[in-house]
């Protein structure tokens, strides 16, 4: 997964809304990971407890202000990490398009089948994104 001449910042993609805790214990064990293999994070929660969002367990800003910060962020790394269950967040979804544009390396966070969490790199593929098919065909053809 990880290679010393690779990528070696990544921002941290995935759900919080409506999750206990904004999902912050997701993100810090991303965080944590990638410090572990000497790898540079840039963790959305870590931003919104320096900014003191969600203290008192409200959130204080819409998603579009999160989002013109968050995605600014994600130009600046070389990679994505997305968490589980990134799917079916709005925010990551929007992300991983930027990353995809931007021709990112993007890393996905599985279960394997004892139910331990491995990062895999994934080959940004129309099958794999649908979603982002058009994306992928604007990168290939040179194109906006």
């Amino acid at each position: 997964m990880i290679q010393p001449d690779g990528p070696t910042t990544f921002y941290i993609a995935g759900p919080m809304t409506g999750i206990e805790d904004y999902n912050f214990p997701a993100f810090d064990d991303a965080r944590d990971m990638l410090h572990k293999n000497g790898l540079v994070a840039i963790s959305p929660a870590d931003m919104d407890r320096e900014l003191g969002y969600f203290k008192d367990g409200t959130e204080s800003e819409n998603l579009a202000n999160y989002m013109k910060r968050d995605l600014e962020q994600v130009a600046k790394a070389d990679g994505i990490l997305l968490i589980m269950g990134w799917e079916g967040s709005k925010g990551a979804n929007i992300e991983l398009l930027v990353a995809l544009i931007c021709n990112l390396v993007v890393w996905v966070q599985v279960e394997d089948t004892e139910g331990n969490l491995q990062v895999i790199e994934a080959k940004p593929t129309p099958d794999l994104f649908p979603v982002m098919s058009h994306v992928l065909m604007l990168n290939t053809e040179g194109g906006y």
